[in-house]
C-alpha cells in the first residue's frame, strides 16, 4: 500500500468509528428524552388524581381564588 492509500483508509476508518459514536449517542439521548416523558405524564396523572381527590374531599377547594390550582393543591398538600 502506498502513503495515500493509507492515508484514505485512515480517514474512513475514523468517519466509520465517528459515525457509529453518533448513532450510539443519538440513540441514547432518545432513550433519555422518552423517559422523561413518560415521566412527565406520570406526574400529570398524579395531579389529576390529586385534584379530583381534593375536590370531592373539600369543598373549599373548589372556591373561586385568583390563584392557580397547582399553587392551592399545593397548599392543601402541606396540610394534610
Amino acid at each position: 500500500m502506498t502513503v495515500p492509500e493509507l492515508f484514505i483508509n485512515f480517514i474512513i476508518f475514523f468517519v466509520g468509528i465517528a459515525v457509529i459514536a453518533t448513532v450510539i449517542v443519538g440513540c441514547i439521548a432518545a432513550y433519555m428524552i422518552i423517559k422523561g416523558i413518560n415521566r412527565m405524564r406520570h406526574e400529570e396523572w398524579e395531579i389529576a388524581e390529586d385534584m379530583s381527590r381534593m375536590k370531592a374531599e373539600m369543598p373549599e377547594f373548589l372556591q373561586d381564588s385568583d390563584e392557580p390550582m397547582s399553587r392551592r393543591l399545593r397548599k392543601m398538600r402541606k396540610r394534610e
